[in-house]
């Protein structure tokens, strides 16, 4: 899975009304993304999907996307 892929598949239709999220790191690499989807203001929200890179797993990525996915439902 690539940046470009994610690029691809959150330009499609069903994620006209989503907010994409992607977390990089020191070097500008894609390592975490996150999906928020809201059902509009004051009602609830879900974030999904939400992903870290393997090779990025236990630094806070994971932490750090789902703080911003949950900042963007707000």
């Amino acid at each position: 899975f690539t940046e470009e892929n994610w690029h691809s598949m959150a330009a499609g239709l069903p994620y006209t009304d989503a907010r994409c999220l992607i977390g990089y790191d020191k070097e500008d690499n894609p390592v975490a993304i996150a999906t928020v989807w809201s059902a509009g203001q004051g009602k609830p929200g879900l974030i999904e999907p939400l992903g870290v890179d393997p090779n990025h797993r236990g630094k806070g990525y994971g932490t750090a996307v789902t703080l911003a996915a949950a900042a963007a439902l707000r």
